[in-house]
């Protein structure tokens, strides 16, 4: 029976996670506020509203992860969630840009795991590094974990 994976970076998730607690938290407490002093409430409630808007980014980013079903593999990125079945990937690569990313090719259309990849530009990589040797443990294991997912599924779906 197949048992579906979750792969992402557990230490980028909580952070992100405490990170959109902190600005809702804040966000609830300047309009508690501005409910009960009622001064210099316009700015208050902008101030409020854009902190919303930061913990809901935030909260976005704490759940970027990639989904292994069997019968299809599912990118949860920023603005968009892509389900792509298992048979209709062409190839699953890791490289480096201004960090790591894992990329799944799909109908000749390159989509970027999120879950799966370190944006920085600080990030110790550089073009040519070996995912095995310079990558974070984490990212390593989790590409090598869809590759060969997405490799052993090819074969078992036809």
């Amino acid at each position: 029976m197949w048992e579906t994976r979750v792969l992402r970076s557990r230490y980028n998730s909580t952070v992100h996670a405490i990170v959109a607690a902190a600005f809702a938290a804040g966000a609830i407490t300047t309009v508690a506020i501005v409910a009960t002093q009622d001064w210099e409430a316009p700015g208050r409630l902008v101030l409020a509203a854009v902190a919303l808007l930061f913990g809901a980014v935030s909260f976005r980013l704490s759940r970027l992860r990639v989904v292994l079903h069997a019968d299809h593999v599912e990118l949860v990125n920023p603005l968009r969630t892509h389900r792509i079945p298992w048979r209709e990937i062409d190839a699953v690569e890791a490289f480096v840009f201004a960090g790591w990313r894992v990329r799944v090719w799909s109908g000749g259309r390159a989509r970027v795991a999120f879950g799966l990849s370190q944006y920085s530009k600080y990030t110790p990589a550089r073009p040519g590094d070996d995912v095995d040797e310079h990558a974070p443990k984490w990212l390593s294991q989790g590409y090598h974990e869809l590759r060969d997912t997405w490799q052993e599924r090819r074969r078992v779906s036809g």
